[in-house]
């Protein structure tokens, strides 16, 4: 049994006003999606077209996440029309994504699945399991990149992120 722990909200990727959002690769025409979200009220939608694509993120000011370094997971959420040739998803985050950064990459859901068609998807990277680049500071954590890779272009329109927040995974003994 675990316990969930304390959380800290790194960016809602529901509002493209808090932070800058910059597409790059296969990803264009991010926008805030009012109308379709999991957690919060709001989501990222963008369009993919190409086999690889990126959406750095800049938050408003850094976030110091230092008690969750060594003892946590990074969640996020995300809603694909079509996961057919998907291959993976990485994520940096860091206070420079070019020098120093932790990143990591998932290929199945949270609980291990294949990502589900047009639903919601939650995903999920142990701290154990990122690479260190670079001499990254959990206190001034300031941006992350979210890479998407296809292994065939799938031409989508409507992608959507949602709800990066780091978590306490604390387990509980009785």
């Amino acid at each position: 049994i675990k316990y969930p722990g304390d959380y800290v909200q790194l960016n809602t990727l529901g509002n493209t006003d808090d932070g800058t959002f910059t597409a790059s690769g296969a990803i264009s025409n991010i926008a805030k999606d009012s109308y379709e979200y999991y957690d919060l009220v709001s989501s990222v939608k963008f369009n993919y077209s190409g086999t690889t694509g990126a959406i750095d993120i800049s938050f408003e000011s850094p976030i110091d996440i230092s008690k969750y370094q060594g003892r946590s997971a990074i969640y996020w959420n995300a809603n694909f029309p079509s996961w057919t040739n998907w291959t993976n998803m990485s994520l940096r985050l860091g206070h420079d994504l070019d020098n120093h950064y932790w990143t990591g990459t998932v290929t199945k859901d949270y609980l291990t699945n294949t990502p589900t068609d047009g639903q919601w998807n939650k995903f999920k990277i142990a701290w154990s399991d990122l690479t260190t680049v670079g001499t990254p500071s959990a206190a001034i954590v300031g941006s992350a990149r979210i890479r998407v890779i296809y292994s065939s272009n799938p031409d989508d329109t409507d992608l959507r992120i949602e709800n990066l927040f780091v978590s306490e995974n604390i387990p509980l003994e009785f």
